[in-house]
């Protein structure tokens, strides 16, 4: 991911335990509007450019992200994956 983080690090920054970063990458917790707030802000992507992101399919890591995307909520290691 462009910010450099790895799950320990996003979740210090969101105040919340690692486990919450991994819950949601590995699929166990789907991602909430409030989550990807949550994250959006931890790694200073203002949620506009998130989502400019997503409707232009700007690539994004080792994926594209877009509509052709595995769908909301999906890490996928394209949309918000925290570990590279």
């Amino acid at each position: 991911m462009e910010a450099g983080l790895r799950q320990g690090d996003l979740a210090a920054r969101m105040g919340r335990p690692q486990g919450y970063v991994s819950r949601y990458e590995t699929g166990e917790q789907p991602l909430g509007f409030v989550e990807v707030d949550l994250i959006c802000r931890a790694i200073g992507l203002p949620l506009e450019e998130l989502v400019r992101r997503y409707e232009e399919g700007v690539p994004w890591g080792s994926g594209a992200i877009g509509p052709a995307d595995d769908g909301p909520g999906r890490t996928n290691g394209t949309l918000l994956n925290t570990e590279r």
